[in-house]
């Protein structure tokens, strides 16, 4: 098996085994076994190490040195690193988006905006979801 960066990336935000289980409610010797190879993460398990870390999944699985992901996001959708971060400078202006959102998210919610999904996709179901609880019943059914 390639060697992956999850070790690297800890103590660099220097964390500890036990504070990277808070941060993603994976055990603490699961994690160690991870960094040493002798346990493979599944992919939803990758995603939480790369949030809690604040960096890619590519990196942490050894097969990038971009540790944020900048490469793939470029490749993937079409979008330059520049527009990419001229939309996460916009976002975070208007309050969209925090400086401690972590580096994927921002980049995320950037790439929804520049392809025209935003926010409202959640806002709308949001609000329809809202509304559909707090139907009164008794006046849209006829009962007889």
């Amino acid at each position: 098996m390639k060697k992956n960066n999850i070790a690297q990336a800890r103590t660099e935000k220097e964390l500890t085994l036990k504070q990277l289980e808070a941060l993603t409610g994976i055990r603490d010797n699961t994690i160690s076994q991870y960094e040493t190879g002798k346990r493979e993460p599944k992919m939803e398990t990758w995603e939480k190490l790369a949030a809690a870390l604040d960096v890619s999944v590519p990196y942490l699985q050894g097969i990038s040195e971009d540790k944020t992901g900048w490469d793939v996001w470029e490749a993937n959708t079409g979008f330059s690193k520049d527009v990419i971060q001229a939309k996460i400078d916009e976002r975070i202006a208007n309050g969209k988006s925090r400086d401690s959102d972590t580096t994927y998210n921002k980049i995320n919610m950037a790439v929804n905006d520049l392809m025209g999904y935003g926010d409202r996709n959640v806002n709308a179901i949001n609000a329809i979801s809202f509304q559909i609880r707090h139907l009164d019943y008794d006046k849209f059914f006829y009962r007889s």
